[in-house]
This record gives C-alpha cells, structure tokens and sequence, in this order.
C-alpha cells in the first residue's frame, strides 16, 4: 500500500492513530462536517450508558480508516486484485485521497439525536409533504426512490449537491474528485470500480457498521469479538453486480460480526430507557414541524441536516413549547415507565397476529395508526406504543465454494447465521409506556382485544403498500402458496417433475409441498410481471434465489405461516457442469395459520383485487403447464424410438425440445410435490 502524505496523526480510542492528511484535514475544518463534533452517535443512549457521548464527527473520521484498511484486505471477485491496486490503476494515485474523503463524508447530513429524527420521518411521512401529497421542494431529494421512504444516506447526498456545500467542497477537492465522491455515495452504478468501493462503505459488512460496532460497544462497556483483521483475504466482492462474497474459512469471523451487531441493538439500543426517551421526543419533534407554516418547515428540516447541533434542535423545540421532555431528558429523567399490565411477545401472538405486526413494522406510518387506537380503548392520550424487534443486516452475503460456479446466500450455508435472523424475528416485543403519575394497574387490555386492532392496522398497511405497486413480499408470497395450493388438485399433471424421477403426485389426499425454493422465485417473478406490481425480489440467475426472498420465507417459517420442508438431493454433473453437489432442496407449505391470514387479508380491496388476479394467473399458467407436459411426455415415445434406431440428428432434436419445455415450465409454473 503506498502510503499517504499524513499532515498529523490523530489520536483514536478504537484504531489508536489515525493519518491525516492536509487535503482530508481542510475537509474536517469546513462548517458541515465540524456540525458533526455535536451530533452524539447514540442519540439519547447515555440516559443509561454513561459514556455514550461519543459524536458522528469522530465515528466518521474512524469509518474513513476503517475503509482505507480494506481497500488491501477485499479483493475482486474473479481478478484477485485488491481494490486498492484497481482504484490506483484506474484513478491514479489520487483515487485513494478521493474514496477516503467519501467514507469520511458518509454521515454528512445526519440529523441531530442520532436516528431519532430517521424515525420520526418514516413514522410521519407527512412531515416532508406538502398538501397535495407531494415532497415539500427539495426534501424529496433526502426520499430513497427505492422504498419511497426518507433516509440520511439520502439526505447527506443531498446536502453535499447544495450550491454552498457543493460549491466549498469543490474548492477544496476540485470538481471531478466531488462528482467521484457522489457518485460512491450514491451506490457506483456508473462504474465498476466505484461499485465494488461503495459497497466498502454501504453493504451488510462495511467500514460503517464495523467502526460503529466496535466504538459503541467501547464506549457503553461491551466487549465484543470481532476484529478487522479477521478479514483479511476472506472477502471479495464482484464487479459486476457489486455482491459481497466470502470465503468458507470466513464464515466464522461473518458470524462473530453479525452476533455482535444482533447484541449492540439488543442490548444497548434497545435499552427500556433510551426506547422511551426516544418515543417522547419523536412526539415532541412531530408537534413542533407541524406548527411550521410549509415554507418555514422546509427551512427549519434543511437546517437540521445542515446547521443545526442537538442544543439548537432542542432550543427549537422550546421555541414551539415542546422542549420541556428533552430538557428533562438531558438531565436522565424520562417522566415515562413501561406498563407491566400491557406487555406481549412474540410467544403471546398467534401466528396470524405475528403476520400483521410485522406487515405493521414493515410500513411504519401504520405504528402511529395503531397507537391512536389504543389510546382511545384504553382512554390514555398520553400513551406510547413501541414494537421493539432487532433490525438485522440484509444477510445478502454470499460463500464462494469453488470450484461450484454458483455461490449460495449465507443463510443457506451457516445455521448460526440463519439462527441470528430467526432469533431477531421472534425477540418482538410490544411495549406500553404511561407518564409515571398514571397507576398502570387501572390499565387493562386484553391479548384478544390487542390482536384484533394489530389485524385491523396489518390490513390496511399491506393495503397502503399496494398502493404504490410496492406488495409486501411476505403477503405476495403467502397469496401465491394460497393460490397454487387451492389449485393442486386440479394441477396434478402439470406437477410431474421434469428433472428428478422421484417426483410426483399420487392419487391421494396429502398435504401439498411447493417444490423448491429456485423454482418458486422464478413463479413469483413472472407473476409480478404480468400483475405489473414491483417486483419485491430480484432474478440472480437460473440457480440461485434472492437473499431477499430467502429472508421473508424464514420470516413466514419462523411465524408460522408457512411450513419449510428439506430433501437431500444430488445435482448431476450436466447441471453443475463440475461434480456432483449434494445439497438440501427447500419445499414450502401454506399452513393453516397461513390460509385463515390470507383469507382475512383478501376481504380489503386492493389485495382482494390482487388476490384475484394471482388466481387467474395462477390457473393460466398451470393450464399452460399441462399443455407443455403433454408435449414432453408424447416426445419420450419418440425418443425410445430413435435411440432404438440410433438417429442422432433426431435424438437431438428433440433433446432441445425437451430441454425447452423445462425450462418454460421452471419459469412459468409452480410444480407441487407430495
């Protein structure tokens, strides 16, 4: 690594020094990034942990660090070259100056009390729009596109493309370095080299989440076992689509890392005290912008990514009499206790209310609905609701098992990963929080009556998600099993498998298995074509199935919505075009929890119109199969005959029939198994 020309070391409590050189330096002097020094990491969390008085402004300088150390630990996928090597190759000695400063910026516009504002904005959407529905003027810019909600990774490019920040930055960096800087920030699309470089600073293990892991845990008293240095040559990632790979011999330091971060926000994040503190303001913070006339609201938003520190946002607060609750926060009293009459957990749910809290969580503008309701059946106005769950990485890591062209999700490789996910699905808990002069004991609320308005809300949240072609992708699924289930027995033919012998349907009554998990998702992806709804999960290639779609089917197992059967299976050589792989393949159910959430969620409009279409298309596509099957089954007669007659030309011929109709039977329907 060639080194850089360091102006200072900077003295750290993680990394011990820290190189900084004069162009980086002249960059942490600017006003937006000194903001930074009063911006607490944790937000609220010292109201517990004492020494979580830690800022953005050093979290930042670590991440810039932590990802110029792994530009000689990661290497391509396919090349083996270090990402360093390819980035001098391709930018020059300045490329590494240039992805430096974009780690270092990576928290620019972060809102003041950490993820609090985040929180408030995703609850409240209607903060940054105006009358008609629309993004009050440039805060649209600070919306992901992606999932039409607001976040800080949003809000810091926006913030760097302001005229005045944009214009201060260029000064110092020049033009082209700048526009390098965004285009990182923004995921690299237009790049390579820049893609494989942002997913160092934005991906399921990146120099963000590893600097934040091992600083918060320092300064709140947990040691936690991961080091950096465990990923030295165990990580690629691939240039073409930017995926994160390790290596088998990794998957140990991979665990250790995603069970240090599922205990970070467990224990520390989580905590009774900084969650009740947190759900305060987030109300004070909603009561103060409304005031705001929209002109002035965008104003006083912008200035909170731009300007504001923690001591200005809650002076503004004071300013519209919401600012007692954060003063006395800052003091370590919270005015709040936790009902213990009103508490439920995963384990007090049935499998359908599970469903709906999590359709709930998964549109959070349907959590302040749900709280409404229960305020006026439980006749407390001041009440809080919080549904605390472990929010996981997005587990789209993937294990290279060379010489095996195909690289499998890390959940479907490590049971201590799957474990993690399945562990943070079912630690949900819903907690009620009173002013402490309210004696709880007077609260009563049935589990019945709770899972009656969390139905209600999940419904209409999953309706709301329809609205903009957006399906919840573990609803798309269970309407689908629903589907194709309600149809086995008029689908019997179009179910004997075209690849594995052993498969097929008998002339009995048993429960019915979709088969395979590959096979599922490509149903799936051709029924949101012709619904013309946004695909929840992407087409990774003929083998492979989405993380995501692996991750919402855990979801579903672990809830009790849909059953998961494995079969050990051999896949032949002429299919891994290598040697035989013996792995498990995944069948999937629809249990009875599953069919009575389905029957409840088709009764609201727009997924009852959807539920139809699903059937239709369902019906369509397995008549359609039926035909195919016919005609593959009338060509194994033929086929009998020509290799009696020994007619290669033939033979051929109809081998690139058959392989046809498998493949459109694979793609256009979903095969059922006993």
């Amino acid at each position: 690594m060639d080194s850089l020309p360091f102006k200072y070391k900077k003295p750290d409590v993680i990394w011990n020094s820290i190189g900084i050189t004069d162009t980086e330096d002249r960059v942490i002097r600017t006003e937006s990034f000194s903001r930074l020094k009063q911006i607490r990491q944790m937000g609220v969390a010292a109201i517990t942990f004492a020494g979580a008085l830690h800022t953005r402004y050093e979290h930042c300088i670590g991440v810039m660090h932590v990802a110029d150390s792994l530009l000689y630990m990661v290497r391509a996928y396919g090349t083996g070259e270090y990402l360093g090597d390819i980035l001098k190759k391709e930018f020059g000695p300045e490329g590494r100056q240039t992805f430096r400063i974009a780690a270092l910026l990576h928290d620019l516009g972060h809102p003041p009390f950490s993820h609090l504002v985040e929180e408030a904005f995703r609850k409240y959407p209607e903060l940054l729009l105006d009358n008609k529905g629309k993004p009050l003027n440039r805060l649209g810019e600070m919306i992901d596109p992606a999932t039409g909600r607001y976040s800080h990774e949003m809000a810091t490019i926006c913030l760097i493309k302001r005229p005045d920040v944009f214009d201060s930055l260029t000064s110092k960096l020049g033009r082209e370095t700048v526009d390098q800087i965004i285009e990182i920030l923004s995921g690299g699309n237009s790049d390579k080299t820049l893609l494989m470089l942002s997913r160092l600073i934005d991906s399921d293990l990146d120099a963000d989440k590893i600097d934040y892991l091992l600083r918060d845990g320092f300064y709140c008293g947990v040691q936690l076992p991961f080091k950096l240095q465990d990923l030295q040559d165990c990580v690629w990632i691939d240039e073409d689509n930017g995926r994160v790979i390790v290596s088998g011999e990794a998957i140990g330091a991979i665990n250790s890392f995603l069970h240090s971060r599922y205990r970070l926000v467990d224990e520390i994040h989580h905590d009774m005290q900084g969650r009740i503190a947190t759900q305060i303001l987030i109300q004070d913070f909603k009561k103060a912008l409304e005031q705001l006339e929209l002109s002035e609201r965008v104003d006083k938003i912008e200035k909170m990514h731009t300007e504001f520190s923690e001591y200005e946002t809650t002076r503004f607060l004071h300013e519209k009499g919401c600012g007692e609750n954060a003063t006395r926060i800052g003091r370590g009293e919270v005015g709040y206790r936790e009902s213990k009459k009103c508490c439920f957990s995963f384990w007090d749910m049935d499998p359908i209310t599970r469903g709906s809290l999590y359709a709930v969580l998964d549109y959070p503008p349907s959590l302040p609905k749900l709280q409404n309701q229960l305020r006026v059946a439980l006749k407390q106005p001041e009440l809080l609701l919080d549904v605390r769950v472990v929010k996981t990485t997005k587990f789209s890591l993937e294990v290279d098992e060379a010489p095996n062209p195909y690289r499998p999700s890390i959940l479907g490789r490590s049971e201590t990963s799957a474990g993690i996910l399945r562990d943070s699905i079912r630690n949900i808990h819903v907690h009620f929080y009173l002013p402490t002069r309210i004696d709880d004991r007077t609260i009563k609320l049935p589990l019945s009556e709770f899972t009656g308005y969390v139905e209600q809300v999940g419904s209409w949240a999953s309706e709301q998600r329809l609205r903009y072609k957006r399906p919840v992708g573990a609803d798309l699924i269970l309407l689908t099993l629903h589907g194709v289930l309600l149809h086995a027995e008029n689908i019997k033919l179009a179910s004997l498998q075209l690849k594995f012998p052993s498969i097929y349907i008998k002339d009995i009554s048993p429960i019915y298995w979709i088969y395979s998990l590959n096979h599922l998702q490509h149903f799936l992806g051709s029924i949101c074509e012709e619904l013309d709804v946004q695909p929840p999960y992407k087409m990774l290639s003929s083998h492979l199935a989405d993380t995501d779609l692996v991750r919402d089917l855990v979801l579903l197992c672990a809830i009790g919505l849909v059953s998961l059967r494995e079969e050990a299976i051999t896949i032949p050589e002429e299919i891994t075009k290598k040697q035989p792989r013996h792995v498990y393949r995944h069948d999937y159910s629809i249990t009875k929890y599953g069919r009575e959430y389905c029957n409840n969620a088709i009764k609201q409009d727009r997924t009852g119109k959807l539920w139809v279409k699903i059937q239709k298309s369902v019906e369509k596509r397995q008549d359609e199969s039926i035909d195919l099957l016919r005609e593959f089954l009338a060509t194994e007669e033929a086929l009998k005959v020509y290799r009696a007659q020994r007619l290669a030309k033939e033979i051929k011929e109809l081998e690139r029939i058959r392989k046809k109709i498998r493949k459109e039977t694979k793609y256009e329907s979903c095969l059922i198994v006993l």
